[in-house]
């Protein structure tokens, strides 16, 4: 059993959903609804956008009907949102999704924390999940195809394939380097290939 959040207005049902870029819509329908593992995590949510979700309750829901249940106490431990149906001719892992507490702790753990493009330690609160063959070019949602990487580099790397990248980056560097002006470039150089 999950929960949502629900708000009824002049016999209009609207349901809390949230975007690809973690913004909060509204939705009539309860397929697009985000799903919570517990009251407890529809309550965060709530709270955290008070101003938008004024008036929303949690009301817990059947997965398998999409019903809303009255009130009962049952817990769950994963909240994977639920995705409507795809357009035609791509599959359903291939949309971006909202990862659960435990495929991101899978994630950051694969790189013991560290941004697995530049390097850097990452605290846990800041990290961003990354696809390393982005959605765009044919990728997928599995644990295999996800990295843990810092906000920089995941808006540095966007839908770009790891090797296009790398060679964007190195031609950026080539170019920097041999610029008269930039001497400051040829020093990180010279401290990197030692």
């Amino acid at each position: 059993m999950k929960y949502i959040l629900m708000r009824t207005v002049s016999g209009k049902t609207y349901y809390a959903r949230t975007e690809e870029n973690n913004a909060i819509k509204k939705t009539e329908d309860i397929a697009l609804a985000q799903r919570f593992a517990s009251e407890k995590d529809a309550k965060k949510m709530r709270d955290r956008a008070s101003r938008k979700l004024n008036g929303y309750k949690i009301h817990p829901v059947s997965d398998e009907s999409q019903k809303v249940l009255p009130d009962s106490k049952i817990q769950v431990a994963d909240a994977t949102p639920s995705v409507s149906n795809p357009p035609a001719g791509i599959s359903s892992n291939s949309h971006r999704k909202c990862f659960t507490a435990q495929e991101r702790v899978a994630v950051y753990n694969k790189t013991e924390g560290h941004c697995a493009i530049c390097g850097e330690f990452v605290p846990y609160t800041d990290f961003t999940v990354d696809h390393i063959i982005p959605l765009a070019k044919g990728g997928n949602n599995d644990l295999s195809n996800l990295q843990c990487a810092c906000s920089v580099c995941n808006r540095i790397k966007q839908d770009i394939l790891p090797e296009d990248l790398m060679k964007k980056l190195t031609r950026i560097m080539v170019y920097q380097v041999g610029q008269k002006e930039n001497k400051k470039y040829k020093k990180i150089l010279r401290k990197a290939c030692r």
